[in-house]
């Protein structure tokens, strides 16, 4: 009787293992860490509307997966065009990172849409990023730099 219910076991376990090999999505290797910068300096004009200021393309091969793990915009440097310290920064921009047409970032101001932080699957094919900022009614042009984080990882059937 025991012998019975060992080989129904294995059986069992046999089949279930041999189902998840037929249905199952392969299994993810680690490839390379990747850290892509989107540059751009707002342009200084009286209108507030959006330019883009940078277009980055990758194309991510077949038998290849990228996972976004961060995505972040920041000041990097000023460039002052006046002499007048007031208008060193008058609450500047909303900076917003695309990724395919879609708002993967935007800071977090009351008047700016709030973009929760999220995970992203890139399959295989070319993707887009781009990083968006506000024209400046004051004379000072900040640059930018977008940071997005990604890790590749190789499809392993």
């Amino acid at each position: 009787m025991r012998h019975l219910g060992i080989l129904l076991f294995s059986l069992l376990l046999f089949a279930n293992l041999a189902t998840a090999n037929l249905f199952g999505q392969g299994n993810l290797q680690f490839n390379r860490a990747l850290k892509i910068d989107l540059v751009g300096t707002q342009g200084v004009a009286s209108n507030s509307n959006y330019t883009e200021v940078d277009l980055q393309t990758f194309n991510i091969p077949v038998g290849k997966v990228w996972k976004i793990e961060s995505t972040n915009a920041n000041i990097t440097k000023g460039s002052i065009v006046t002499t007048t310290y007031s208008v060193l920064y008058n609450g500047s921009t909303t900076p917003v990172i695309y990724m395919d047409d879609v708002i993967i970032y935007a800071a977090v101001v009351p008047s700016a849409i709030n973009v929760p932080h999220q995970i992203y699957w890139l399959p295989a094919g070319t993707h887009t990023f781009s990083l968006w900022l506000q024209n400046n009614s004051s004379p000072v042009a900040w640059t930018y730099t977008g940071t997005i984080t990604a890790i590749e990882f190789n499809i392993v059937p």
